[in-house]
């Protein structure tokens, strides 16, 4: 499994944890083996939700848009994730230099 493939299949498990979750990711959580019908398991003493497991997103939506920054040169570049982990995804209204930025992504295109 190449590192796209390998990151498309992380982000998919992460966002199915979520779901199970109520969207409130924890630090930590556990369960078996996926199989039809299993689910993730919550920690008890687990922090739900925790800081860095909710910034979880961002830095996902930043994998997938493949979001690269370069504050001091004024630029940013985008190369989104391959192979698409999702057959479309919008992002609307990030705040960008006095501005906001949407980026659509359909079939791994931008």
């Amino acid at each position: 499994m190449g590192a796209g493939s390998t990151a498309s299949h992380l982000l998919h498990g992460l966002i199915a944890a979520g779901y199970h979750l109520g969207f409130r990711l924890p630090e930590l959580y556990g369960g078996e083996q996926r199989k039809d019908g299993s689910r993730p398991l919550p920690y008890q003493s687990a922090c739900s939700p925790q800081a860095w497991a909710a910034g979880a997103a961002l830095m996902a939506l930043r994998a997938v848009f493949g979001i690269e920054p370069d504050v001091p040169a004024g630029v940013l570049q985008l190369r989104p994730m391959d192979p698409a982990p999702f057959p479309r995804l919008t992002i609307e209204g990030v705040p960008l230099v006095g501005g906001k930025l949407s980026l659509h992504l359909e079939d791994g295109m931008l």
